[in-house]
């Protein structure tokens, strides 16, 4: 009669792992798995999802900050799948500063993310603003600078938000005689007021000014968006003139006590040379820290009250 052989073939009955999915653009997980007409369950709070604990998975959802998902699959008839576990981690707030170098940057602590920013205090930034490239100049001084970060399967960072005001320069002086200029490096806005005699600077400057010995110059710069500088002050000394290579001669008694004075102000760093002997009846203390040099070139400097130098 006739020979039946029968063969047996195995058939899977575990379900497919559970695949999870971010997308930083709709900040929605996707749940998904191979295996045809299954419940897929997940759980945020650490716990083992199953059947009968957790979420069963419907549709995308949100996540807003950072959340560990657990997700598996179940099927009448099937095995459940392995737990899949996924933690979804948020791109670290951006950070805005000021340089110190007159540029303001925003900077994330998330390696590879990239910034957005507004700079109009009120608009929220997004994807379609402003990308970070370079630090901003000092036109946005005094402005509410908004910023995110965001990076590829990483929740967008939380909008970063400061008002950086930079900081006028010092003015600084410059003197031709009795002429004085005084300027201001930074921002080049900035309006300059002094005043001669001492007291706070009130007066517009407006270009070079005439000084005389005795005066008390004092200065500060003042722009818009920006904090004020702070006041440089400069005394009005007599002052020697260098020769072609900068070096201040003392060629009379009169002469030394102008180099006390001037070893008193901005040009302690500069170079004296004694050319004559000399008498100090009437000179000054040298009170501050003396950086240059002085060369006494052999001569006598007699009736000194004090000493020369600290």
């Amino acid at each position: 009669g006739a020979h039946w052989e029968f063969k047996t073939r195995e058939f899977n009955t575990q379900c497919n792992n559970p695949v999870i999915s971010f997308s930083n653009t709709t900040g929605k997980v996707t749940l998904s798995t191979t295996t045809t007409w299954p419940s897929i369950y997940y759980t945020t709070n650490g716990t083992t999802p199953s059947s009968s604990n957790g979420t069963k998975y419907t549709d995308p959802f949100d996540v807003t900050e950072e959340t560990t998902i657990k997700a598996i699959v179940t099927k009448t008839g099937f095995t459940d799948s392995e737990v899949t576990t996924r933690t979804i981690y948020k791109v670290a707030t951006p950070t805005i500063q000021d340089n110190g170098d007159n540029t303001i940057s925003i900077t994330c602590a998330t390696s590879g993310a990239d910034i957005y920013y507004t700079t109009d205090g009120t608009t929220t930034p997004t994807t379609s603003s402003t990308k970070y490239t370079t630090p901003l100049g000092s036109e946005f001084s005094g402005k509410t600078i908004k910023a995110i970060a965001v990076k590829n399967d990483m929740i967008n960072s939380a909008v970063g938000e400061a008002t950086i005001t930079m900081k006028c320069a010092k003015p600084v002086f410059t003197r031709n005689g009795n002429s004085l200029s005084i300027s201001c490096a930074f921002p080049t806005t900035a309006n300059i007021f002094y005043t001669k005699n001492g007291d706070e600077p009130t007066s517009s400057y407006d270009g070079a000014i005439t000084v005389s010995v005795g005066d008390v110059i004092k200065a500060i710069a003042i722009a818009p968006g920006f904090n004020n500088s702070e006041i440089a002050t400069k005394i009005i000394y007599r002052e020697l003139t260098p020769d072609e290579n900068d070096k201040y001669h003392i060629t009379s008694s009169d002469e030394f006590e102008i180099f006390t004075d001037m070893a008193n102000s901005e040009f302690a760093d500069k170079d004296f040379i004694l050319d004559t002997d000399v008498t100090g009846t009437a000179v000054s203390e040298i009170t501050q820290t003396f950086t240059g040099t002085f060369d006494g070139g052999g001569h006598t400097i007699s009736e000194l009250k004090h000493a020369l130098f600290n």
